[in-house]
């Protein structure tokens, strides 16, 4: 038969988190009942259409032509150990820092330019306990769950505690509509928001009709508080079993209206819910799964990525021995959740420490893969006192040691190290294919790449890969040539490359 031409669909918006997990594919259509075969489907992902797609991939992310390679930039340095938990800090003056804790409970902060972490006085008693962050007239609070509360002054923590508030009851803090919101396992508690030449307002508790603070027990609440995070519209309250919204309503005497939102879940972590400016909601990991939480209702979303974080299944694959690995797990995986630039839903996991992150481009509405270990994800604007436009410059990890790394997106970058698997290509079901030609788009000159071809003889069981020769090298369009007959063939390519266009040439080979 005459040489066949073939161009790969690059613009899939789903690929199965478990490489296993992906159904067969063919080419050309035949007796297959199982999806309408549309490339793209304006209300849903394009999951498992019979289609050649992804179907495993790490350092790898989606762009509006196609998909990339990226690396990491390593602008702070670290040399501790157990590293974690970094918020930003900002003091009257608007200067603002980076601040985390290692294992054994020390303080360090990082300012504007800054390539390492600078030690600081931690408090008394707070190795190990959890700290929440309020930002209220332009100062950042900090509490420390049962300990004490904290303002960043001076390049120091200065404790500054509560007015009518018994610091060993409250679990955390937050902020909504001007007033600084404390909580403890059962009630909750808003400051005044009068200036008093004495007691600073936002930690002034005492409840007065003249001040407008208050508090108490509320009544929609169904399980212990775990925390509060603010909306736009007001803040909402996870417990264990259910979310509550707390509504703004203006009124100094009861500045917030109560109640249940439809639908919610409960929240068994602090570090699995961040708030989206960009739709005024938030996205939570509850006991429903991945949830959109507005005040009045929730909606469960993403529920590939729900069953696939809660299930006890982890896969890898190593670049080097060209192989994959899997792991029954008896425990669910470590994760946790992070809005980054208003625009990445990062959704962290791994087997007992964070190692790799699902992201969910909420614009394209596409997923790409990271395999970086870490600690925390988090948006990382400390670069230089500038406002940094550019949202692909923000999508940072710290890991154990304290290293910050950034994602480089720039396409002229030489640091992009991606795995990617493009498959599995068949003619037809009936017929073996012999892979004669790759064709790339956009691999820039000086990028290291190497492509293979890895074949299969049922669609499961993996062959030896079958190194691609480089026959042609020009600009930024590169051939390979395989000439290897299987059933199916899967395209693996490993290094630096923003690929816009796949072809292959091929011939259709006997019958199975």
């Amino acid at each position: 038969m005459a040489q066949v031409k073939y161009r790969g669909n690059l613009s899939a918006k789903w690929f199965p988190f478990v490489s296993e997990w992906f159904g067969r594919s063919v080419i050309v259509q035949q007796q297959d009942q199982n999806f309408n075969r549309q490339v793209t489907s304006d209300q849903d992902l394009d999951k498992d259409r019979g289609i050649p797609q992804v179907y495993y991939c790490h350092n790898v992310m989606p762009s509006a032509e196609g998909l990339q390679s990226v690396g990491y930039l390593n602008p702070v340095y670290g040399n501790m150990t157990g590293m974690n938990n970094i918020v930003t800090l900002r003091d009257t003056s608007g200067n603002s820092v980076l601040y985390a804790r290692d294992g054994a409970g020390n303080s360090y902060v990082c300012a504007y330019g800054a390539v390492v972490w600078t030690p600081i006085t931690s408090p008394p008693g707070t190795a190990g306990v959890r700290y929440t962050i309020a930002t209220v007239n332009g100062q950042t609070y900090i509490m420390y769950s049962t300990v004490g509360l904290y303002t960043y002054t001076g390049g120091a923590l200065v404790h500054v505690g509560f007015n009518g508030l018994t610091e060993a009851n409250v679990l955390g803090i937050t902020s909504a509509n001007g007033y600084m919101i404390a909580y403890s396992a059962t009630s909750i508690a808003w400051s005044s928001t009068v200036v008093d030449p004495v007691i600073t307002d936002p930690i002034d508790f005492t409840p007065s009709q003249i001040t407008g603070a208050g508090g108490g027990s509320v009544q929609a609440v169904k399980g212990k508080i775990a925390l509060c995070i603010p909306h736009f519209l007001g803040f909402i309250i996870y417990t264990n079993v259910n979310a509550v919204a707390a509504v703004y309503s203006g009124n100094v005497n009861y500045p917030y209206n109560f109640r249940e939102v439809v639908g919610s879940g409960g929240m068994s972590n602090p570090n699995y819910v961040d708030y989206d400016p960009n739709s005024g909601n938030h996205f939570a990991y509850t006991t429903s799964g991945i949830q959109i939480v507005s005040v009045s209702a929730t909606q469960t979303v993403m529920p590939e990525a729900t069953d696939f974080l809660a299930g006890k299944y982890f896969e890898d694959f190593n670049e080097q021995t060209k192989t994959f690995s899997s792991v029954a797990l008896t425990a669910p995986m470590q994760k946790n959740l992070t809005i980054v630039a208003d625009r990445y839903l990062v959704l962290s996991y791994g087997i007992t420490s964070l190692t790799h992150a699902l992201v969910y481009d909420t614009i394209m509405k596409r997923y790409g893969k990271l395999k970086v270990p870490h600690t925390s994800c988090f948006e990382y604007r400390l670069s230089t006192p500038e406002t940094i436009d550019n949202p692909r410059d923000s999508l940072a990890f710290m890991q154990d040691s304290g290293a910050i790394v950034v994602v480089d997106f720039n396409y002229a970058s030489q640091v992009g190290d991606g795995v990617l698997l493009l498959g599995k290509y068949q003619f037809e079901r009936t017929n073996l294919l012999q892979l004669q030609e790759v064709h790339l788009e956009n691999i820039r000159a000086g990028n290291n790449l190497s492509v293979s071809d890895w074949p299969t003889m049922d669609g499961k069981n993996f062959l030896t890969p079958i190194p691609g020769t480089l026959t042609v090298n020009n600009g930024n369009f590169r051939q390979y040539n395989v000439h290897n007959t299987a059933l199916n063939h899967s395209i693996m390519l490993i290094g630096n490359f923003f690929l816009t266009s796949v072809m292959l040439t091929f011939n259709v080979h006997g019958m199975r």
